[in-house]
């Protein structure tokens, strides 16, 4: 099966779409209850997978992304990602406070030429 996700830094391997630049703040998650979190960032169902990532193929016809599959921590308030550049998904990070807008690449720069760059990854 194709990777979604970078072994090394556990982030997408290639680039969503952004829903939103700030998180889903959601209330009184059930923690026996299993979410599925969506990572291409164009489900209609947002911020939970409706399955369009299996739209989203590679030549070989495989998903480009997958939803990250969660069970919740019993607390009443939860900030889920709505950038997708989280580095903790699917919760938020802040990471979409300091990234650029509409950015070029994904969130995982790991196999890319421009991993050396600090900038990259730090914004």
């Amino acid at each position: 099966s194709t990777r979604t996700t970078c072994d090394e830094c556990r982030l997408m391997k290639n680039k969503p779409v952004i829903p939103q630049y700030a998180p889903y703040t959601l209330r009184d998650l059930d923690p026996e209850r299993t979410y599925r979190w969506c990572s291409c960032g164009q489900s209609k169902t947002q911020p939970w997978c409706d399955n369009t990532h299996l739209k989203i193929t590679d030549s070989e016809g495989k998903p480009l992304f997958a939803p990250v599959v969660f069970k919740p921590s019993q607390q009443s308030l939860h900030l889920i990602c709505g950038c997708r550049y989280s580095k903790d998904p699917p919760f938020c990070d802040g990471t979409h406070s300091m990234m650029p807008f509409n950015p070029s690449y994904a969130p995982c720069v790991c196999d890319s030429t421009t991993k050396g760059d600090k900038a990259v990854l730090d914004w």
